[in-house]
């Protein structure tokens, strides 16, 4: 999928108001990607709203707008991801201090300032994401990730420390981070792209704009903006109550229109997709800020904001599927695939599939969580630990995927009949052990129909 264009991107930023101008003083002091400076602007913004800004979504649970997670992939020094990272952070630091997270050494400690400052939006920011995963995959930052990814939700959390259990009632954390693609590729598991740490963050990437040689550094525009931004603030906006009607409609075709797309694709792709729709939520908001609409009475989403939130949805997955479409050749899907095709012969257990593909043990069991947690795989037990795949179809439609160097649509799902109706085609699988007919017996439903069980 190409990139958004210069003219899609400038379609998201309103032709007054904060936004705009804040991309008439960063489009002057550094040549990022205009989708990063826009990226940029939403995500100060969102820093500096209250707690409870958001709006009543599934289940009348509160979405709140004030959880933001962006993700600038580019590479080092051409992408300017580390200066985006830098102004984003400096000027929350000098509206609004105390919103900045400072870098966790623990889970535990992480909790602890979430509880201390309860209900109070806060922003984690990494200028470098790579360094922080890398410590996350072994030692006391590797619960890190599985807690992040419960916080974005805002749900209350309990944790259990040395001397008493605390509650963070209404944690409000955000993430704004760079990564490199290597380092995307390299420290990104399974286990993160198929299992919601990955499909959390907004990803956006771009081509540069114009060389800018030296930035302009023009001090009076900026004091401006950081007044704009102070009285944003400073307001205590109250959340939206709803839809208007026309948004009300929009809404409904736009979640129909993801819902489709995200069944008709596979693997880490799909849910980005799902998760789009939240973005596009939470970035509607942000804009009704920017628009004049929000206030400090309960309010009612305009189709306008609506629109641009959409817009703006649509700009990010289509950077994520380009970003994770260049994955298809790398290592991580490449052994996925592989893991994939072993079990597309045959229920394996974690054995077979170690002498088999001849993974290393952490590699190998990354890669089983993940599809475990995407519902490709299911586990069957009997005598032994079963890996079962649920659709042996699904390995088809990644192989196309990968041949495409994109996660593209695919021709839906296939059903029941489908896989049954190639069952000529399959005489060539190996016959399973008793064992495993036994684990192919246990999954109802399993499609054997293609499987010799004799």
């Amino acid at each position: 999928m190409p990139l958004p264009s210069l003219q899609e991107v400038a379609a998201c930023v309103p032709p007054t108001g904060i936004l705009r101008d804040w991309l008439r003083w960063s489009i002057r002091e550094t040549e990022a990607p205009l989708i990063q400076h826009v990226g940029v602007a939403l995500q100060v913004m969102t820093s500096l709203l209250p707690g409870d800004f958001g709006i009543l979504y599934a289940g009348g649970s509160m979405l709140p707008a004030t959880i933001r997670w962006t993700l600038i992939v580019g590479e080092p020094a051409a992408s300017a991801k580390s200066t985006c990272v830098e102004m984003a952070i400096n000027a929350i630091r000098e509206v609004a201090a105390n919103r900045i997270c400072a870098a966790p050494d623990s889970p535990e400690g992480l909790v602890q300032e979430l509880v201390e400052n309860d209900g109070l939006p806060k922003i984690l920011g990494y200028e470098e994401l790579g360094e922080f995963l890398s410590k996350t995959q072994t030692g006391r930052l590797e619960p890190l990730k599985p807690l992040l990814t419960k916080l974005y939700d805002g749900r209350p959390h309990d944790r259990r420390l040395v001397h008493e259990p605390i509650t963070v009632m209404r944690p409000r954390l955000s993430l704004f981070c760079g990564i490199a693609p290597m380092f995307f590729e390299r420290y990104m598991t399974p286990t993160d792209l198929g299992g919601g740490f990955a499909s959390r963050f907004q990803m956006i990437c771009g081509t540069p704009l114009d060389p800018i040689p030296w930035p302009t550094r023009d001090q009076v525009r900026r004091v401006r903006l950081l007044e704009r931004l102070q009285a944003v603030a400073e307001t205590p906006f109250a959340p939206c109550s709803g839809l208007t009607p026309e948004a009300e409609r929009e809404w409904t075709a736009f979640y129909l229109e993801t819902h489709a797309m995200a069944q008709r694709r596979v693997g880490p792709i799909r849910g980005v997709y799902s998760r789009s729709r939240q973005h596009a939520l939470k970035a509607a908001l942000v804009y009704a800020v920017d628009l004049g609409e929000a206030g400090t009475d309960p309010w009612p989403l305009s189709l306008h904001a609506l629109e641009l939130g959409i817009r703006w949805a649509w700009l990010t997955t289509a950077c994520a599927e380009h970003i994770l479409g260049d994955l298809c050749a790398s290592p991580h899907l490449r052994n996925r695939r592989t893991v994939l095709q072993r079990l597309a012969q045959g229920p394996k257990t974690k054995g077979d599939l170690a002498r088999e593909v001849r993974l290393p043990q952490r590699q190998l069991d990354d890669l089983l969580t993940g599809l475990v947690t995407e519902d490709v795989v299911v586990v069957v037990t009997g005598t032994k630990l079963w890996y079962v795949l649920r659709d042996p179809a699904l390995v088809a439609a990644e192989e196309d995927a990968s041949r495409a160097a994109s996660f593209t649509p695919v021709a839906g799902l296939p059903t029941t009949a489908a896989v049954a109706s190639v069952e000529d085609a399959d005489e060539g699988l190996p016959t399973l052990s008793p064992e495993a007919a036994q684990a192919v017996a246990a999954y109802g439903a399993v499609q054997t129909a293609n499987i010799d069980v004799a």
